[in-house]
């Protein structure tokens, strides 16, 4: 997350924009640290800590881009909620996230701890409403065509099939 908070200084802090927020979502022990970083940053009035939310749903329709630059990453729910919530995705190519954002599609994949990526592919967003639109609308139609229930529970029985037959 400290790869977050610079590449949001560097997409921020140039535009003087004071609606421009990064809302950062969840809790950890990094928090204090990071804190402290965006202070020294002097991003404390932009970057919001909202700690664990129980209405994720909510804070998804108050973004416009939603950022997970993971070092590592299973199968990030959060991104399939963001998905769903029409949100182009930006994250880092790790785990399964180059199965869920396509690149150019739904959203971009920059590599680990790359801030001027990450600050690049934000920036893009920024710049194009229109863009952010056609992402997040790709966004929601994968989601719908690859993620819902009927199909991971046909995925699974298929798994499960395949390796009953030894295959």
């Amino acid at each position: 997350t400290m790869t977050l908070a610079r590449a949001f200084a560097a997409v921020s802090l140039p535009r003087r924009d004071p609606k421009l927020k990064l809302l950062i979502v969840g809790e950890g022990e990094e928090r204090a640290r990071l804190e402290e970083f965006v202070s020294r940053l002097n991003l404390s009035r932009t970057v919001i800590f909202t700690g664990l939310r129980r209405d994720v749903p909510r804070v998804l329709r108050a973004m416009n881009v939603f950022a997970l630059p993971s070092v590592s990453e299973g199968m990030p729910l959060t991104v399939l909620e963001a998905m769903a919530a029409r949100l182009p995705v930006v994250a880092t190519k790790v785990g399964a996230l180059p199965e869920l954002v396509e690149e150019g599609k739904t959203g971009f994949l920059v590599p680990i701890r790359h801030a001027a990526a990450l600050a690049d592919k934000l920036e893009m967003f920024l710049a194009n409403r229109q863009l952010t639109t056609v992402f997040g609308e790709a966004a929601r139609r994968k989601v719908e065509r690859e993620f819902t229930l009927e199909r991971m529970l046909q995925n699974y029985a298929n798994l499960y099939t395949s390796v009953l037959k030894g295959h």
